[in-house]
């Protein structure tokens, strides 16, 4: 859902700035509500939408066809909207405070400031290096496949259950 907390007001602000020297838009997806509204009153005329909850088949075609898709939160997990988008192959730029950078070093998303100006610059480092996106997407599904998801966690998690008791 669309809530200050998450950060959106900065983001809607980045693309805003940014849209003087890059041919941007942004689409917000989620449930209808009162401070989606506000948004869009603010920010309809610099670019941005509210597409309304997107499930199923929609949702991945959603994702799918979206050049970036920006997780602009000042405190969150890596979500798994995040890990979604990482595997059905869709770029993503990530805000440190995310707790995304335990996977950092794994080059599979671009990570930047939870502010409008951090917001800024990581959108124009996607924009600018669209040649990493195409590693960062592969590598993004590899860190799906080799680390996050239930299957490696389970096994994580029964491995240290051994050890705890000395099997």
């Amino acid at each position: 859902s669309l809530s200050p907390e998450k950060n959106i007001e900065a983001m809607c602000e980045a693309v805003a700035g940014l849209r003087d020297c890059y041919d941007i838009s942004l689409q917000l997806a989620g449930p209808k509500c009162a401070y989606a509204d506000s948004l869009l009153k603010r920010y309809k005329s610099k670019g941005i939408k509210f597409v309304g909850p997107q499930f199923g088949q929609s949702k991945k075609k959603f994702i799918q066809d979206l050049d970036l898709f920006i997780h602009p939160s000042l405190c969150d997990v890596f979500s798994i909207a995040g890990m979604e988008v990482l595997a059905m192959g869709t770029p993503l730029l990530i805000t440190r405070s995310s707790k995304v950078s335990y996977f950092y070093n794994h080059d599979a998303f671009f990570m930047c400031e939870p502010t409008r100006f951090g917001l800024e610059n990581g959108i124009k480092s996607v924009l600018e290096s669209r040649d990493a996106c195409e590693r960062k997407v592969i590598n993004g599904r590899q860190l799906i496949e080799n680390t996050l998801n239930w299957k490696v966690t389970a096994e994580h998690i029964l491995n240290q259950y051994s050890l705890m008791i000395g099997k």
